[in-house]
């Protein structure tokens, strides 16, 4: 238990690190932060064609406001009906809370949009991207909730898998589609995982990551 909560410590203390770092770099128009947007850029967008495009469209519609919503709702109003209300009340304080607070750092940092043409309506600043921010902790609340409550090892792994699928998904399709620098994204990222490590610290430490145990009245 101590060993995991070490490395629970230890990956939220590196990805607040990586954070800060990117932020800084922005804020300061670091001449590797430059380099870092141009390689994932050329490597993500270098080479666009039809299929690619709608698709990425697509991918990236699932990370918008408005799904990611009604999805945490979907899968919070699941969870009540089974009385986990403290895993309910985890995904909602992922979702919820650490999503606003990257809002606001956005209108912190102010970082303006790539000045290309995006294939997608974007507003607002870039910098973190809330979609990358979203993904990681919607779907890595998931990975947690589902690591705690499904038993058959194969459709653990493959529903941890296609998590991990959609958060990668989503954070390409957002540089893909011109409306995020690659160091928007991994600022998400990072961000996101870094906050989703320190809920689950707070969790843990209160005693609620109880194993999953549906309610017989359920």
């Amino acid at each position: 238990m101590m060993a995991q909560q070490q490395r629970r410590w230890s990956l939220l203390a590196i990805c607040y690190f990586l954070f800060g770092c990117l932020w800084w770099g922005i804020v300061h128009h670091t001449g590797w932060i430059h380099a870092l947007d141009r390689f994932g850029i050329a490597v993500i967008a270098g080479h666009p064609n039809p299929a690619l495009t709608k698709f990425m469209v697509f991918i990236t519609s699932c990370g918008n406001t408005i799904t990611v919503v009604a999805l945490t709702t979907i899968a919070t109003l699941f969870l009540l009906y089974m009385h986990q209300t403290t895993w309910a009340s985890f995904l909602l304080l992922n979702v919820g809370v650490f999503s606003y607070l990257g809002t606001v750092i956005k209108k912190i940092v102010q970082r303006p949009r790539p000045s290309v043409h995006h294939l997608v309506y974007a507003g607002g600043f870039s910098f973190p991207s809330g979609h990358s921010t979203g993904a990681i902790l919607f779907y890595g609340a998931l990975i947690i909730i589902i690591l705690h409550s499904v038993q058959n090892k194969h459709w653990r792994r493959g529903l941890i898998t296609l998590a991990c699928f959609m958060i990668f998904l989503i954070d390409i399709s957002r540089v893909y589609v011109h409306v995020h620098y690659p160091s928007d994204v991994l600022g998400g990222f990072f961000y996101g995982l870094g906050s989703l490590m320190l809920s689950e610290i707070i969790y843990q430490n209160l005693h609620l990551l109880n194993p999953f145990t549906p309610s017989k009245n359920a």
